[in-house]
């Protein structure tokens, strides 16, 4: 039987939940032996899954020496690199998967017949530092595009699902982001009750605007200077843009001792040590972190924001649910979790009717239907 071959757009593989999500697709795309896979990226980590020999990694030779997805010269280089590829690969592929940067690939649609599934990793919406009236407008235009050269288009959440539909009629496939086997089967373990009296909180996400760091430290030093507790430490998991200014922020409020930046690693061990996960981010797709924290059972505070933080925590039934950028419910909330630690430990306790949908095979199977 001939190999479907599958063409993965991903402008650039950094370190993140959608990376996760690329990663897990692409080892589950080739263990069934039936794809073949090429990858097309501006520049990829090293990774042995590029290896096998159903991947061939492509390369595009770039004129830009940082690839930012609002920076247009850097795109407009892209987009004739993607001309040049497509006049002498056009034939070559059963769908194109887009991971980020969907205008750049669809584009593409409108040179040669190609069947795109694009995949919005998150919320599209506007928050408090964007002019609402430009984001409608720049969204408007983006998801004619979507409709009009997509052959489908993947939603992580359900949330985010029904709004594309209702807000612009943007037909669309919801999958869930995936959590893997070996983490659903922590979910059966027992409660490991808090034996230490000192609090390990953490976050993982990239250090942009989007994730929201600052109004974690800011919490930081309100239960530091305030509360006088002393007895935590604050490990934040990511890497980006605002590295430099959240390390200025920490040294400026004197929180060295209470706050490190850990840059981009593997979190399963610090989610096992942790006793409070925090997400304070301003928008979501359907995070990742959460997903797994909540098989770790272990306290989690997170903004309700649009969208997946409501949806993976059930409307604050396996969590405490907080305001956006509101700083004093933040704390207020790491406040209530230290007095009564092991009450929400068990209040959160997870249902396994909850996890099914988020089960690996069964989200493979969605995607294998959409591939046929």
């Amino acid at each position: 039987m001939k190999k479907k071959k599958l063409l993965i757009f991903f402008p650039k593989i950094n370190f993140g939940g959608i990376e996760k999500n690329f990663y897990w697709l692409v080892s589950k795309l080739i263990s069934r032996n039936k794809h073949q896979l090429d990858i097309i990226s501006l520049e990829y980590p090293s990774n042995k899954i590029f290896s096998n020999k159903n991947i061939r990694m492509i390369k595009l030779k770039k004129k830009i020496k940082r690839f930012k997805e609002n920076d247009f010269l850097a795109n407009l280089n892209i987009f004739f690199l993607l001309i040049k590829f497509f006049y002498k690969n056009k034939k070559n592929y059963s769908y194109i998967i887009s991971f980020k940067s969907h205008i750049l690939i669809l584009l593409m649609v409108f040179f040669f017949k190609l069947k795109v599934i694009i995949r919005i990793s998150n919320y599209y919406g506007y928050n408090k530092y964007e002019n609402k009236f430009y984001k409608f407008i720049i969204n408007l235009l983006k998801f004619n595009i979507y409709k009009s050269f997509s052959y489908k288009i993947v939603s992580p959440s359900q949330e985010l699902s029904i709004e594309l539909k209702k807000k612009y009629n943007l037909y669309n496939v919801w999958i869930p982001n995936p959590i893997e086997d070996y983490i659903i089967k922590k979910s059966n373990q027992k409660i490991i009750k808090k034996k230490n009296i000192f609090w390990n909180l953490l976050s993982v996400g990239r250090l942009t605007l989007q994730k929201n760091h600052e109004l974690t430290i800011l919490a930081i030093s309100r239960l530091v200077k305030y509360h006088n507790i002393t007895n935590l430490r604050l490990k934040i998991v990511g890497d980006g843009d605002l590295k430099i200014k959240l390390l200025k922020m920490i040294k400026s409020l004197k929180l060295e001792k209470y706050v490190k930046i850990m840059g981009n690693l593997n979190p399963h061990n610090l989610l096992k040590k942790s006793d409070i996960y925090i997400s304070s981010s301003l928008y979501e797709g359907m995070p990742n972190s959460l997903l797994e924290m909540i098989c770790y059972k272990k306290v989690i505070i997170s903004t309700k924001c649009k969208t997946g933080p409501k949806e993976v925590l059930k409307n604050g039934k396996y969590g405490i649910l907080i305001e956006q950028n509101n700083l004093l419910e933040l704390t207020s909330a790491i406040l209530k979790v230290m007095k009564n630690y092991d009450k929400y430990q068990k209040n959160f306790e997870i249902d396994q009717q909850h996890l099914k949908k988020f089960n690996s095979n069964y989200i493979f199977q969605k995607y294998k239907k959409l591939l046929k």
